[in-house]
């Protein structure tokens, strides 16, 4: 009897469905453009593993950042021209991860997001390895959410090794963190650049982060925004000198 009347009522919604004028489906997503985002996450000029860069505060401040290979499928980020500050990333053919943040959050910490989440993952899958550049309802492809095996907190990190602090469980992102491909203007020197922005959402709805990646140029801006939407602060590449490496002094480079 609850089959048949649900088959009936089922039909007529249908049917409804069909003669109703003005009432249209929306077309199903397909993508133009497929695109490997190591293109916008690892910068490839000439010189760029040894070049100081100026990075630009919101609140006027100005300190330096490098870039540079440490390995195969590796890339450092060493920030506020501190040797002992520093992110460490990893890339396969399906994510680029975030491995460890050395300086987290007072200069002298560090955290670590060991391998092992979903058996394969490298760490923090921070960015897919291919977004969806244009195409119509692409939203969906250019979502993805953020997980982690485990996330490992030390101390005393100025001398290695660090002390080990305490660490939190497996965490997957509440709200997923999304890909925007446009052409950004970062004016000066830069110009416009076809760029990347990796937006993340805090779990509790609070703001989130704007990461930017320039095309060929790898992390140009970043960005904290409130729950509004509004940004709150940023910071932003200016310029850089060529032939001025920094070594880095960190403990963990996974």
């Amino acid at each position: 009897m609850r089959k048949a009347f649900f088959v009936s009522v089922l039909c007529t919604s249908l049917a409804l469905v069909m003669v109703a004028p003005g009432r249209a489906f929306p077309p199903p997503p397909v993508c133009n453009s497929w695109v490997d985002l190591i293109d916008y996450f690892l910068p490839s000029y000439p010189g760029w593993q040894t070049a100081k860069i100026t990075w630009q505060g919101s609140d006027g401040s100005s300190t330096f950042f490098y870039k540079q290979s440490y390995g195969p499928n590796r890339l450092e980020l060493i920030k506020f021209n501190d040797p002992h500050s520093a992110e460490t990333f990893i890339y396969d053919s399906d994510w680029i991860y975030i491995t460890s943040e050395n300086g987290f959050p007072d200069g002298t910490s560090a955290r670590v997001w060991p391998a092992g989440y979903n058996t394969t993952y490298l760490g923090l899958n921070w960015l897919p390895r291919v977004g969806c550049s244009s195409g119509v309802g692409i939203g969906q492809y250019n979502q993805f959410v953020p997980c982690y095996q485990n996330e490992v907190y030390y101390r005393n990190c100025t001398t290695c090794p660090c002390q080990l602090d305490h660490s939190t469980p497996t965490h997957c992102a509440k709200i997923p963190s999304g890909l925007r491909f446009l052409n950004y203007n970062y004016g000066g020197s830069l110009g416009t650049i076809a760029t990347v922005i990796k937006v993340d959402n805090f779990d509790d709805w609070s703001g989130g982060e704007k990461y930017f990646y320039g095309l060929g140029r790898g992390l140009l801006r970043f960005e904290v925004f409130n729950a509004q939407g509004q940004t709150t602060s940023w910071g932003q590449q200016t310029s850089e000198v060529f032939n001025q490496p920094l070594t880095d002094q960190v403990c963990f480079h996974p």
